[in-house]
């Protein structure tokens, strides 16, 4: 699913991790999952029996949506720069400038 949540919402993490976001002291703005998907007491009996942890990685997180100021159709404008992960990165992390 690729999804995340800044609260500890347990009717929405079916398929959003929980996660942070923090701005660095260089400016860039870090967004870092703190745990997966984990098992909890509702009225529904399912929610127990969550097994998985990944909650994936979202698809549109290096080009979000942007409509075409025109059209109106969803298109790619921006510029970006995907680099490797650096020293102090945890898997899911996404640093942005």
């Amino acid at each position: 699913m690729g999804r995340w949540r800044l609260d500890e919402d347990k009717a929405r993490s079916w398929g959003a991790g929980k996660a942070s976001v923090e701005r660095e002291s260089d400016g860039r703005w870090r967004l870092r999952r703190e745990h997966g998907n984990q098992p909890y007491d509702s009225d529904e009996p399912d929610t127990g029996r969550i097994w998985w942890s990944d909650t994936g990685v979202h698809q549109n997180l290096t080009f979000p949506v942007q409509p075409d100021p025109v059209s109106g159709m969803h298109c790619w404008l921006q510029r970006v720069t995907v680099g490797p992960a650096q020293l102090g990165d945890a898997y899911g992390d996404v640093v942005v400038d």
